[in-house]
């Protein structure tokens, strides 16, 4: 697998505001119905506690996949709200 570097671009005036990301203690397939959850804004965390299957799919889970999970992620079809790298 390569990866290659095929420009910088600005990014989007929509896309600017710093988003705000999930993050819970609760393992990989365990079950997120029943998880406690935190949000960071880039500063500072609060815990929300359970947060409903609407509400999980509004953050964006605080964590990063490397590229082979990424592109088994791709490949599977699966899209990073529904599952951790």
């Amino acid at each position: 697998m390569s990866i290659f570097l095929v420009g910088n671009f600005a990014i989007p005036e929509f896309a600017q505001e710093f988003p705000i990301f999930k993050n819970t203690n609760t393992p990989p397939k365990g079950d997120h119905k029943e998880a406690i959850w935190s949000l960071w804004d880039g500063e500072k965390f609060w815990r929300v506690g359970k947060l409903t299957e609407k509400d999980q799919m509004k953050y964006p889970f605080l964590s990063l996949c490397d590229a082979t999970a990424l592109v088994k992620n791709i490949e599977d079809g699966a899209f990073f709200n529904s599952k951790f790298c």
